[in-house]
């Protein structure tokens, strides 16, 4: 991917948020539901869809509506 320091930096930022708002939204076990579908091979639509029980869609609009 070959991001560097700066882009590496946004890159956790941004990750870290989305982590809290799955856990503030769908419990502190949300991210291991994710995690266990992406290790079953799925991508990452599939995994939030499948670990979360809402369309990625759905869950990157909630993501955003809390950056507000």
């Amino acid at each position: 991917m070959g991001l560097d320091s700066n882009q590496a930096s946004y890159a956790y930022l941004y990750s870290l948020s989305s982590v809290r708002h799955m856990i503030d939204s769908f419990g502190f076990y949300s991210p291991k539901a994710v995690l266990d579908e992406l290790a079953g091979g799925a991508g990452m639509s599939s995994a939030v869809s499948s670990g979360l029980m809402i369309s990625y869609e759905e869950f990157e609009r909630g993501w955003r509506r809390s950056l507000e």
